[in-house]
Formats: structure tokens, C-alpha cells, sequence
């Protein structure tokens, strides 16, 4: 894992990038700087953000935006990752084997700095989409727990009943989250060119 900074300043200040290792995608911090800036996020929180170009094979996430301390739990085996001093966004660069492209990257980044903004200006939509997505998440295991029961007394069944209940609920709570809905918005309505494949030909 490396970490790619251009020289940062108070005038212009950068997000901080950290490329994973074996990847040939990486990101023009100015541009994401520019893109951070037209989604409002203020300077202080824009040279705190670090964006990490994630080149493991993903299932599901396109990309996640956590916030600091989150992701110093979530990044803790990675020095550069564990001491970010801000929010960290991640950007899955490949998806069930398959690389993406740059357009669907750029789309991923700015829904999740969407999501960083919303951090910045403590947005409520932010607080009632993650009730929605683990409240429903946890009415989903319960439902998928009592519902086994009634079946069979057999811990297995009922341990994959829970789980795909609380899988079920957790995306039924992201499809109706208020802060999802509008970091989907803001990614068709902004557009980046900050994520770029280098060729490898």
C-alpha cells in the first residue's frame, strides 16, 4: 500500500491518497479536490479525507465512505489507513472479477464524498438513513429468527434464517435511506474525472 501526496497547502489544500498495492488505477488529487470543493465540503475537512483505491475483487460495495474513527477500526492492520486523520473513502476498483471502469468509479466517488459532505455539515438525513439501514437490519434478523423457529428447533437453520433476514432488512433500509438517496442524486448530477486507469499495454 502506498501513499501519493502532492504538496498540499493552505490555499490549496489535497485529500490524502493511498493506492493498494498492485493496482494500475490511481487519482488526480487536484481533481478530486475540485470535485470535493463543488459538493461543498469545507477545506479543513477536504485535507483530512483520505481516499484509498481499494484493489481487492469485491461482491457487493462499490465503495464506502467511513467516518474517522470507524475507519481506523475497519483499517487497523494499515498503518497509512489507521492513522487517517479524517474520513476514509473507498473505492472497490474491481467487482466479482471484473475491473471497472473509470466512469462507474468516478460515479462511486463522488456518491461517497456526497456522504463525506454530509459529514461535514452533520446532516440529519445522515443520522435517519443509518437508523433506517440498522434498524430495519435488526427488525430483518428478528423476523427471520422467529419466523425459523416455527419450523425448526436446529441452531444452523435458524443462524442462516437470522442472518438473511438482517441481510434482507439492511437493503431495504438502503433503498429507503434519505442520505443514500441523495448521495444517488449527486452522483448523476456531478460528474469527475479524478479516477484513471493507467495503461498497462
Amino acid at each position: 500500500m502506498t501513499e501519493s501526496q502532492l504538496s498540499s497547502s493552505p490555499e490549496h489544500p489535497l485529500p490524502r491518497i493511498v493506492n493498494g498495492e498492485n493496482t494500475n488505477t490511481y487519482i488526480d488529487a487536484q481533481e478530486a479536490a475540485k470535485t470535493m470543493r463543488e459538493l461543498g465540503i469545507s477545506d479543513g475537512l477536504l485535507e483530512k479525507t483520505t481516499i484509498y483505491v481499494d484493489p481487492e475483487n469485491r461482491l457487493i460495495t462499490n465503495g464506502t465512505a467511513y467516518p474517522q474513527h470507524l475507519g481506523h477500526w475497519r483499517f487497523d492492520r494499515s498503518s497509512q489507513l489507521a492513522k487517517a486523520p479524517g474520513p476514509i473513502v473507498r473505492i472497490s476498483t474491481t467487482m466479482r472479477g471484473k475491473p471497472r471502469d473509470e466512469e462507474a468509479m468516478n460515479r462511486t466517488l463522488i456518491h461517497e464524498l456526497e456522504h463525506v459532505a454530509q459529514m461535514d455539515r452533520k446532516d440529519k438525513k445522515l443520522i435517519l438513513g443509518h437508523a433506517a439501514i440498522w434498524g430495519l437490519a435488526v427488525v430483518g434478523a428478528v423476523a427471520g429468527n422467529v419466523l425459523s423457529s416455527r419450523k425448526t428447533s436446529r441452531l444452523l437453520p435458524k443462524t442462516i434464517a437470522t442472518i438473511g433476514g438482517a441481510l434482507i432488512g439492511q437493503q431495504v433500509g438502503y433503498k429507503l435511506a434519505p442520505h443514500e438517496a441523495q448521495a444517488q442524486h449527486r452522483a448523476h448530477e456531478i460528474t469527475t474525472t479524478a479516477i484513471k486507469r493507467q495503461n498497462t499495454h
